[in-house]
């Protein structure tokens, strides 16, 4: 069995995964964040179009934290780029 995340992880570095590991996180925050924005867009332009203003601006705003927390997690948890071995 491999170490732990915690094993694997020390103070201040950024912790390391396996190649198949990056590819699923990749593919879940892509998915996650079109969803996001697919659900947004269909919700202001769906239901959203029958209320009024006000409301229309807390679903707008509703759909722009969602979106943005989940593009903030997506870029906490892309590993920095690595150096040019050329």
């Amino acid at each position: 069995m491999g170490r732990s995340y915690q094993a694997r992880a020390t103070a201040g570095a950024f912790p390391s995964y396996s190649r198949a590991e990056a590819q699923a996180d990749l593919a879940l925050h892509v998915l996650s964040v079109c969803g996001a924005l697919a659900g947004g867009l269909w919700l202001l332009l769906g239901p959203g179009r029958a209320q009024d203003l006000e409301t229309w601006l807390c679903l707008l705003v509703y759909a722009l934290a969602l979106l943005g927390g989940l593009l903030a997690s997506a870029a906490c948890s892309t590993p920095p780029a690595r150096p040019s071995t050329r």
